[in-house]
This record gives C-alpha cells, structure tokens and sequence, in this order.
C-alpha cells in the first residue's frame, strides 16, 4: 500500500488492536537513504512500536522512491506518512511544520519522537521513553551514544550556565561506565532535539522552536521555556540512541556556543542584558588573552567565538513571551554553578586525560583545578598586574575620562565638555600638521629599515663565504 502524504487526507487509527495509553509518532529527518533503512529496521525491532511514522525528505536530490524502505513498516500496521522540506530548512522548522499538518491523535497523549536518519535507536529506548514521559514532562531526552562505539557517551542533555555558557557533561568521549543510570527522571535544563520525545501539546503551547536561535540556542531556549512553563525536561538514561556524531557534538563549535549566549540573553531581562552585555565581553576578552599567555590558541578562539553574541543588536531585542508558571529561582538547581563553569575551563587547559578517553575530572577528583583556582600563580602575577594597573591601566583611563573635561589653570573646577576638545583638536591646523608628518616619517622609517633588511636578507642567501657574519649584521 502506497505511504500516505502528509498533507492528504487525515489518515485512518492504527491498526492496532489495543489502543496505546499515548500515541507516539516518530519524525523521522531522513538525508540519506540507507541511514534511513538501518532506522527503520531498528523502529521494527522496538519493544513498544511506535504508531505513526512521519518521513521527511530532506535529502540535497530526494530520496527517490521509498516504497521498499516503507513497505515493512506499514505492514507491521504502523501508519506511515511523508514529506518533503527544502535542504536548507532545519529539523526544527521541519517539526513545526510537521505540527501544524499532523492529524491530532484520537486517544492519549500525542508525543513526537525525532530521530534523524543517522541514530539508531536501543529496542528499549521507545518503551523507556514513554513511561518516563507522565503528564507534566514535556520533553524526555535519551541518552546519546557513538554508533561506532556504543560505550562512548555524545550527550546526555545541554548543560550551561545562566549566562549561556555551555559545559558539556558527560565530556567529550567520555565513556558510559554507569555514572548517569542513577539520574533517571531528573530534570534537565535543556535537551537536544535529536532522539528527543515531545509532547506535542506543550510543543503547541511554547509556540514550537525559535529556529532563528540556531539548533542548540533552539534547544536549550525550548528546555528554559518548557521548565519555567512548569512543564520538566527529564532524562532517561535507560533509554540509549546511537547516533553517528557530528564534529561539534564531540565538542561544541564556536557557533552553537554563540547560540546558547544569545538564547540566555534572550531569557534576561533588557536591564539585565544591557549589564550583562558588555560585562560578559570584557570578561570573555580577558579569558581569551589569559588563554593565549597559557598558549593554548584553541581554547582562546573558543572563547573569541562567543564575543559576537555579546555585540550583536539583535541580542538586546526583546522577544515572545511563554507562559510562566515557575520562577526563576526555582530553576536555579538545572544550571551549572560558575564555579563548576572554572572546574571545566581548567581540566580543558591542562588537557589532561585518561587513557581509555575518561576526561581529568573523574580521574583528577581530587586535584582543586589547575592554576584558574590556585591562589599562588595569582600571588605571583599580582606585583607585575599592580605595577600595569597603577602605572599604565589607571593614567590611561584617567587620560581618556579628562579629554571630555575642561579644567581652569589650577586644575580646581572641571566642566564636562563632551565631544568639544576633539572637535577643537581635529580643527587645529598645527596638529593636523603634525600627525601628518608622524605618518610620513612612520611609513618612511618602516620601508627603509625594512627594504634594506631584506636587501641584505636577499644578499646574504645568496652569499657563500661569510653567511653567519652578514647574517649577524
């Protein structure tokens, strides 16, 4: 029987017997067509089937015909749906859309389950999901495995501070050793969207992703919303979907750590953002300077990426309300503390880990974090940060707050001038003068000195007799 479209006619119940306690259809992201078989086969060897199964073509050419991929399933009296979105839409507008033309289920509670074609769910991980998704969980997240290695743990939910900075636990190749079993039914603060089940009446109510936020700010903005709409995000971590995982799932790239600032800025309120804004770039700058003395270029250009969140206008632009039902203090236990924030930072900058991938942090416990929280290297610094504080910091600031000033001859009254002594400065002909022939004699010393540097450079390569004296001149 050929798969219905979903913009068809609403199509016919389950064929199903017994009516389910929720009717669970699977939003199935397909790119690739024998991912998306291997996926079909593992939705098959389920314990709880699911009851719907919703195909949306997202493949650069099409994924042809897929009556052979569908045929199984919809003889297995599962219903089978499909549509087809552009390549350059997102999973996330393709759930939106898949939403809005959905029929509603006739019995139970109505979840999603996303999968994309690369994830290859556990046969438990459906059953598990649905009985930890009791009336008021919004969204239960799996745990996330490397379908190469299925003891390598990917992600267990998003983990970011209030501010928006993300500090991924479990840590990059970490291995599942058990540590997270004893979490099950704990709420979590945010979980990605891949191998997620959703309710999709609240998924209704939150108004869907805010896809302009990228794929993690659109997560984690969704887990925030959910949670202070009194509607928890839970993981399960009985529930296990192999997935084959991208670059930034081992380690988040410098644009999904732009996204979680923006979605925290867009949690904040303006007062809050205009303070924080600024405050978080001159924090994040000074981070990455540090970075770069500890010669560690990686890390600085991972704190770099994050300055755009910080000075970009559409950061400070308000956006749609939800419901709140929850205050924000009593969402303060589902963000990692500042401190746990510094912890991370230092295992990443000593880089130390185990040999089986464990990261420093659980072979480590008992160290204090490396020199960001050992007061003697900043004992040792703080002689030389004085001296350029006092000698170079404080003038300089001086300097640039008495240029908006106009002071008497005895320096006793001031008047604030704004702009005046600038417009008086660049309208002076002798300093036009003499910033002119500052350039000149710059420009001139730079390519002569330089033009007769590499003159001799070029005469001594191609000397034989006396390289090392030539060289020394």
């Amino acid at each position: 029987m050929p798969p219905t479209r979903l913009d068809d006619q609403p199509a016919a119940p389950s064929r199903r017997a017994a009516a389910p306690p929720a009717t669970v259809t699977v939003v199935l992201v397909a790119r690739d067509p024998h991912d998306t078989g291997r996926l079909l086969g593992s939705l098959l060897s389920q314990r709880r089937p699911p009851d719907r199964v919703v195909l949306v073509d997202a493949s650069l050419d099409g994924l042809g015909d897929t009556d052979d991929l569908l045929d199984p399933v919809d003889d297995a009296g599962i219903e089978v749906l499909r549509t087809r979105i552009g390549t350059g839409t997102g999973s996330r507008r393709a759930l939106q859309r898949v939403v809005e033309a959905l029929p509603e289920a006739g019995q139970g509670r109505d979840l999603l389950w996303v999968l994309p074609s690369r994830a290859v769910p556990h046969p438990k991980s459906l059953d598990q999901l649905v009985a930890a998704a009791r009336p008021g969980v919004g969204v239960a997240a799996p745990k996330l495995v490397d379908v190469e290695a299925p003891r390598r743990l990917v992600r267990f939910g998003i983990q970011a501070t209030r501010a928006g900075r993300l500090v991924p636990d479990p840590r990059p190749d970490a291995l599942d050793q058990g540590q997270y079993d004893e979490l099950g039914g704990r709420d979590l603060l945010a979980a990605p969207l891949e191998g997620a089940l959703l309710d999709r009446a609240v998924l209704v109510e939150l108004g869907g992703h805010r896809a302009r936020l990228g794929e993690v700010g659109a997560d984690l903005d969704l887990g925030w919303r959910a949670q202070r709409a009194g509607h928890r995000v839970v993981g399960v971590p009985g529930a296990r979907v192999a997935l084959t995982p991208t670059a930034a799932e081992h380690r988040p790239s410098g644009a999904h750590r732009r996204q979680a600032r923006r979605a925290a800025m867009a949690h904040a309120s303006l007062p809050t953002r205009l303070l924080r804004g600024p405050w978080l770039a001159l924090l994040t700058t000074l981070t990455a300077l540090g970075l770069l003395l500890a010669k560690r270029p990686d890390l600085a250009r991972d704190e770099i990426s994050q300055l755009p969140a910080f000075l970009s206008p559409s950061s400070y632009r308000g956006t749609r309300t939800s419901p709140r039902e929850v205050s924000r203090s009593h969402l303060d236990a589902l963000f990692v503390t500042p401190a746990t924030a510094r912890q991370a930072l230092a295992d990443d900058l000593r880089g130390e880990r185990g040999a089986d991938g464990v990261d420093a942090r659980s072979l480590e416990a008992e160290r204090s974090g490396g020199w960001l929280t050992h007061p003697l290297p900043w004992l040792l610094l703080a002689p030389q940060l004085a001296i350029t504080v006092v000698f170079f910091l404080w003038p300089a600031a001086q300097a640039v707050r008495q240029s908006f000033l106009r002071q008497d001859a005895f320096g006793i009254n001031t008047t604030f001038v704004g702009l005046s002594n600038f417009k008086a400065l660049w309208s002076s002909p002798e300093y036009l003068n003499s910033l002119q022939v500052t350039v000149v004699f710059a420009v001139a010393v730079t390519v002569l000195s330089m033009g007769f540097a590499l003159l001799l450079a070029v005469a001594v390569d191609r000397m034989i007799r006396s390289t090392s004296i030539y060289t020394t001149l």
